[in-house]
């Protein structure tokens, strides 16, 4: 069995081993994205042709577009809220993808070390103000 290592590589894992709930580089690097610190993101030289994508400013859009539920909805704020994104994210699908899969994975590891509570209570970041949170039950 494989599973990745903080830098997103593969690391072997002995049967009965017990995985590991710690948020990795990979993931932490993925939720820096998302939350606009693209720029900060630590690449590889091979990684360097991403470096461009990384940059965008406000990818957390085109994430809450593609993933959340009601794309109309995200669509008409972005258009009253006249906002833009840059294209770029589209043009890395693959990286977007595995970017997906490690906010995913680190959600998870959260939910599964705060297991001792029923309840989880998350905001979107542009709605903190709002009366109704969203929350997941486990």
């Amino acid at each position: 069995m494989e599973r990745m290592n903080d830098l997103g590589q593969k690391k072997s894992v002995q049967p009965g081993e017990p995985q590991e709930m710690e948020i990795n580089r990979a993931e932490k690097d993925s939720i820096m994205f998302y939350q606009g610190g693209g720029r900060n993101v630590r690449l590889s030289s091979r990684e360097q042709v991403l470096r461009d994508f990384y940059n965008a400013d406000n990818a957390y859009m085109v994430i809450n577009t593609l993933l959340m539920p009601g794309i109309e909805n995200e669509k008409a704020r972005m258009i009253n809220e006249e906002k833009k994104f840059d294209l770029i994210l589209l043009e890395h699908m693959d990286e977007l993808i595995k970017i997906y899969g490690r906010l995913y994975s680190a959600m998870c590891k959260y939910a599964m070390s705060h297991k001792d509570k029923s309840r989880h209570y998350t905001y979107r970041i542009d709605r903190m103000n709002s009366q109704y949170p969203a929350s997941v039950t486990y």
